[in-house]
């Protein structure tokens, strides 16, 4: 049990911190661009991929498991929110072969290198 007088040393935190980067790995593997993202304790209905020939834009929502009002805490390093980040590939795709699969908290986006020059965006599944 916490003592009156600790709990002025505490800091007591109200609604949510902002989700604002996580971990992403590009690289290429043979005819392909792969994209890992680290995503913890995500659900893939909580993410949104979406892809042009030049760019992959990862974006979702992170919620808190459950409300707890009016408590101290001791240590808040988890964030919630809602978070979004564009990168530019370094070649162009095919953007109508690209598949993700979101495993153990990593996403992995797979697109297929294209030589053709034009621009379209779709949306991409998460599986």
């Amino acid at each position: 049990m916490v003592k009156e007088e600790e709990k002025e040393e505490m800091v007591k935190f109200e609604g949510t911190h902002p989700l604002t980067s996580f971990w992403v790995d590009i690289f290429e593997d043979g005819d392909d661009l792969i994209a890992r993202a680290e995503l913890p304790g995500m659900r893939k209905e909580d993410i949104e991929v979406l892809i042009t020939d030049e760019t992959i834009k990862i974006c979702g929502e992170k919620r808190k498991e459950e409300e707890i009002d009016e408590k101290y805490y001791h240590k808040w390093e988890r964030s919630f929110g809602s978070f979004c980040r564009v990168f530019t590939l370094p070649a162009k795709i095919q953007v109508d072969k690209v598949k993700s699969t979101l495993k153990d908290g990593i996403l992995e986006i797979k697109m297929h290198k294209s030589k053709k020059e034009k621009n379209k965006e779709i949306k991409v599944n998460v599986e």
